[in-house]
């Protein structure tokens, strides 16, 4: 007899795979600049500084851009999972359905994994093969960097750059810290120059959103939601309600760290480059199954998360 599955079972495991997917955090999604690809790469041009208009006086002056290029290539990824084929002939009670369902959960931490593992090479490995422009920029973290004329630039900040970064715990920040913290990203953001000398971050800033390790989110959610926040000479009215968002990342391994992202503009601190949508395949062939035994279940997936502007990224570490 040939081995055939309940299709109506099969249906049911893939719909359960999706569900956690669909429900996962996805905070990468918060802080990308996102693009369908067409090819094995795609080529950015972030224009320089944007003339500013003037009083036409005696005609115009053409003024040219200055472009900043790079490329950024496709990468492909994929897991493959082999479950047992007996599983599927003795199955009464749903354990496929709820196997696949703990597969769709693992699959969708994964990206959340990947861009954790981004921001935190983000000190420590160059920011973009061949991009020209971001001139002595070693790290897409640096603690000094200049474009053009901007004059130098960090986004690898300290208390010895800040004063609000010396917290009383650095690994659990309270909501009057936090507000600290915040005030500081939103200055550094509004610092940052174009390659003419020239504010970048004038709309950018107005959205400043905080990756987090678990150990800050009292003190976030306090400091974004609290009417009142006590200080050390009494209860303050919170004029930062609102100010700003904040994700909680766990696989961040950093405890004493907060990354931010300067939202409110077109460019952002990161991109997500997507070429081919998550496929999942259950290979059912008979022939296939008899041979292994098992079911395969192959999931592939092609993108690339990479380093976008570091004007619009920046890192803060605390003591």
């Amino acid at each position: 007899m040939i081995w055939r599955p309940d299709d109506l079972r099969v249906k049911g495991a893939l719909a359960a795979f999706q569900e956690p997917i669909d429900a996962a955090p996805n905070v990468w999604q918060n802080h990308v600049m996102t693009t369908e690809s067409t090819g094995e790469k795609e080529t950015y041009t972030f224009a320089g500084a944007v003339p500013v208009p003037r009083e036409m006086v005696d005609g115009r002056t053409v003024q040219g851009l200055i472009d900043h290029k790079f490329d950024v290539k496709n990468k492909t990824y994929e897991a493959t999972w082999g479950i047992n084929r007996e599983y599927f002939e003795d199955d009464q009670t749903g354990q496929i359905t709820r196997m696949f369902g703990e597969m769709g959960e693992a699959f969708a931490n994964w990206k959340d994994y990947y861009f954790a593992t981004s921001i935190l090479e983000g000190s420590s490995v160059p920011p973009i093969a061949g991009a020209d422009g971001w001139s002595a920029l070693t790290t897409f973290f640096d603690t000094a960097f200049t474009v053009g004329e901007s004059g130098t630039m960090d986004n690898l900040r300290t208390s010895t750059d800040d004063p609000q970064l010396a917290v009383t715990d650095s690994t659990m920040a309270t909501a009057s810290e936090f507000i600290g913290l915040a005030m500081a990203a939103r200055k550094a953001f509004l610092g940052y120059k174009d390659d003419k000398a020239r504010l970048f971050n004038t709309t950018a800033s107005q959205r400043i959103r905080a990756v987090i390790p678990p150990g800050h989110e009292r003190g976030a959610a306090e400091a974004l939601q609290a009417t009142f926040i006590a200080q050390s000479s009494g209860s303050q009215a919170n004029v930062w309600k609102g100010m700003f968002e904040y994700d909680v990342l766990p696989y961040l391994t950093g405890t004493k760290v907060v990354y931010w992202s300067a939202l409110g503009g077109i460019r952002k601190p990161y991109i997500h480059q997507g070429r081919d949508n998550l496929e999942v395949i259950v290979d059912l062939d008979p022939v296939h199954v008899a041979e292994r035994n098992s079911v395969l279940v192959l999931c592939r997936e092609r993108f690339r998360i990479e380093y976008g502007d570091p004007r619009r990224g920046l890192k803060q570490t605390l003591d």
